[in-house]
């Protein structure tokens, strides 16, 4: 396959993904809608506490086998391997978690032990699930992909509502959970084609356990940073609180899961296609990067400016769920900073520059570990909401020094003027909304305060940021129309674009220029 038509095709799948990914997103979020009004912050707060210990005491399954099939792609026997240690892998879990329940049944009476084990299995399933998923991967088929997603949503939807009308409580959420990962693991089996008919390479073993020891460091740094705050709050404050904590984490993170699926999922096998040229990468990476920014400024004015719309629209008016609306801003930064340096870290994953993509993660670790409990104990949720801030901006600015030494330029001068355009509209609805200019109320009035930001932010970006947002338009039609753009296309094959030929090479969209030179 050549490099412009892998292009082409990861483009391809950035739109099944990001379009059936926002479908998803939308069907959990009308879910969790009505979970809110279904179930209380305990319940969240027992489940997120679970999640919490399941995810820190699976970090072993951060060796990643199924990712050495996309990286590793030509090593013999790559995917029968992987298969088979991710099976073992699993099996081997399953006897640690049944001793660790049986150690801590004593200290923890009621629903909690069974709640606990029950979902350690069933998260514990991707571990097989990512191989038949790796496997269409990495010949970017993210068409089948996307169709299993959009089933098992559906599915565990329907499951985790008929349980909580029941009355299930905490249980209607691991029935979601049990429904999503069973559909899923039975979909992506089914739609890779791929069966194991035995094979097994000790070298290529070997290789995936080397390079598993890479992968498991990032993501074991990655589950203990993500997942110590809610672990630690939960223990210390209680799960009522940590219920209104984790809703509000949900709604910082909305950004996040919403162009997570282009800059995450699609962006790491591109950045792997570009490895060793470095104009196709610094494209690649001003494309999605900027666009990016673009994309959760509007997030963080309606976190920081707009949170008690955001949770009277989303979990209702009524009080049960005040205390998330007074927390979300101290989640703003968070939740804006996160997919920043998500894709940051990403790129770097794909090139091989595994040391530098861990350093972030570690530095993430070393500012919020030593700051966490005393900040929960000091401050309770606005405590570890400001730590996790502090830690994910002194990740990004180790992401960016490493980043600076791949790419041409940073390119962050571009992003002041959609700042500014972002800053402007919030401040404006802020101010006729406390002026009581605006003329709307009640839950209309939220939609409406929110929309309105919205919208002006996109009448300033088109005024002060014109030229940027028609390249990133146009890059993103071409994906839309399965074309391969110029830009990246030249820089692909680190030739100058103004000499390539629309005619050949596949076809290849216009873009609009840079508007400034890399910083």
């Amino acid at each position: 396959m050549s490099s412009n038509s892998g292009i082409r095709r990861a483009l391809v799948g950035a739109v099944w993904l990001s379009a059936t990914g926002y479908l998803s997103f939308m069907l959990n979020f009308g879910l969790n809608l009505l979970l809110a009004r279904l179930l209380f912050p305990k319940d969240f707060g027992q489940f997120a506490l679970a999640a919490s210990l399941v995810d820190l005491l699976s970090l072993i399954t951060g060796f990643s086998f199924s990712q050495g099939i996309i990286q590793m792609r030509d090593t013999p026997a790559i995917v029968e391997t992987a298969y088979i240690l991710s099976v073992r892998l699993f099996w081997g879990l399953m006897g640690v978690g049944a001793i660790l329940a049986l150690a801590l049944a004593p200290h923890y009476p009621g629903p909690f032990i069974p709640l606990f084990i029950s979902l350690f299995a069933v998260r514990n399933l991707s571990v097989t699930t990512y191989v038949y998923s790796a496997t269409m991967e990495r010949t970017f088929h993210y068409n089948q992909i996307s169709r299993v997603r959009i089933l098992s949503t559906l599915l565990s939807i329907a499951v985790a509502l008929a349980l909580a009308r029941a009355g299930a409580g905490v249980w209607s959420l691991l029935g979601r959970e049990l429904a999503l990962s069973g559909v899923t693991l039975i979909g992506t089996r089914l739609a890779s084609g791929w069966r194991y008919r035995g094979g097994y390479d000790p070298e290529t073993a070997r290789k995936l356990w080397r390079f598993g020891w890479q992968m498991f460091s990032m993501r074991a740094l990655e589950t203990i940073w993500y997942r110590a705050d809610t672990a630690l709050l939960g223990l210390i404050s209680g799960t009522v609180m940590l219920g209104f904590y984790d809703r509000g984490r949900y709604l910082a993170e909305f950004g996040h899961y919403i162009v997570s699926f282009g800059a995450v999922q699609v962006a790491f096998p591109v950045y792997a296609r570009l490895q060793g040229r470095r104009e196709g990468l610094t494209y690649a990476y001003r494309l999605t990067h900027g666009l990016l920014v673009r994309l959760m400024l509007p997030a963080l004015v309606w976190l920081a400016l707009f949170p008690r719309e955001l949770t009277g629209l989303l979990y209702g008016a009524g009080v049960r769920w005040a205390e998330t609306a007074t927390i979300l801003p101290w989640l703003a930064g968070f939740g804006f900073l996160y997919p920043l340096s998500e894709n940051i870290k990403v790129l770097l994953q794909g090139i091989g520059r595994m040391r530098a993509a861990t350093m972030i993660r570690l530095s993430q670790v070393a500012v919020a570990l030593p700051l966490l409990v005393p900040a929960i104990k000091m401050g309770g949720p606005y405590g570890a909401a400001s730590v996790m801030f502090v830690s994910e901006a002194v990740g990004l600015v180790v992401g960016y020094r490493a980043l600076r030494k791949e790419v041409s330029g940073l390119y962050i001068h571009h992003y002041w003027r959609p700042a500014i355009a972002a800053v402007a509209a919030g401040l404006i609805v802020a101010v006729g909304r406390s002026l009581h200019v605006l003329p709307w109320a009640g839950r209309l009035g939220f939609a409406a305060n929110l929309g309105a930001a919205a919208g002006l932010y996109l009448v300033g970006l088109a005024i002060v940021d014109r030229q940027q947002l028609q390249e990133h338009l146009l890059a993103m039609i071409a994906g839309f129309r399965g074309e391969t753009p110029a830009a990246l296309a030249a820089a692909a094959d680190d030739i100058d674009v103004e000499t390539v030929d629309a005619g050949t090479n596949g076809r290849r969209a216009a873009v609009a220029p840079a508007a400034d030179d890399p910083a």
